[in-house]
């Protein structure tokens, strides 16, 4: 899978932004991610407001799934990469410049716990 990934160069890295959840920090899970070279981006104490999933990517999911009629869990997979493929390139640019934004409040407020909206 690697070099799937990374191509010949072992310069690139993968940064994941993980929150500090139990699952995020299993023994298995960081396993996992050190096997494949992942880098893991610093993370302040638990935080939904810093974690892209939380701040936007869950709930525009749910938004656009009100009012669908699905019928069995392979359709519920297909509605979500449909929403997720149309969500344009800027869109998503616009929400990580969110997320830098919040991490320089986590900064200045020396890694304290913050609401942003």
């Amino acid at each position: 899978m690697k070099p799937k990934i990374w191509g010949e160069s072992d310069v690139k890295k993968i940064w994941l932004h993980l929150d500090n959840s139990r699952v995020h920090n299993s023994k298995v899970t960081l396993a996992i991610t050190e096997k494949y070279g992942f880098k893991r981006a610093p993370h302040p104490a638990y935080s939904p407001d810093m974690s892209p999933s939380d701040f936007f990517l869950f709930g525009y999911i749910k938004e656009k799934l009100k009012g669908c009629s699905l019928k069995s869990l392979d359709d519920l997979k297909e509605k979500i990469y449909e929403i997720l493929s149309k969500i344009s390139r800027e869109f998503r640019k616009s929400v990580f410049e969110n997320w830098i934004h919040r991490c320089k409040i986590v900064i200045a407020q020396n890694g304290e716990y913050i609401t942003t909206d």
